[in-house]
């Protein structure tokens, strides 16, 4: 039995880009958090890692995920996240209108979608 993980050209690569805005999710992120209705945002502050966890239910902590996709991707603008991001990282990490990419990882343990702020696409 083998491990694989079939790569989609289709759909590409789980993508999360970030800036001032807000956070925007690539074909492949959406994929990759089972076409949510909901999501949570989360940030593991000691790691620097944002976690986006799926939900079918809205609470409190939901955002919208899946009534959002146009032309595949999902766009949350939420400029408090971006600030509470932006307060919970060192000084020299600045969030600009000019958004920057990063490769995601899907934790299979927790059901969580990781996105690892130290280390942006070139």
């Amino acid at each position: 039995m083998n491990s694989f993980e079939w790569y989609s050209p289709r759909i590409g690569a789980p993508i999360v880009s970030i800036a001032t805005y807000g956070l925007t999710f690539s074909s492949g992120a959406v994929e990759a958090l089972g076409n949510a209705k909901f999501v949570m945002l989360g940030f593991d502050e000691e790691r620097r890692i944002i976690g986006v966890k799926a939900c079918d239910e809205d609470n409190a902590k939901a955002i919208e995920f899946y009534g959002r996709i146009r032309n595949g991707y999902v766009r949350i603008s939420n400029k408090d996240f971006i600030r509470f991001l932006e307060s919970k990282m060192p000084e020299d990490f600045k969030v600009d209108s000019k958004a920057v990419k990063y490769f995601t990882r899907w934790d299979k343990e927790n059901e969580i979608l990781t996105v690892d702020l130290n280390q942006p696409m070139d």
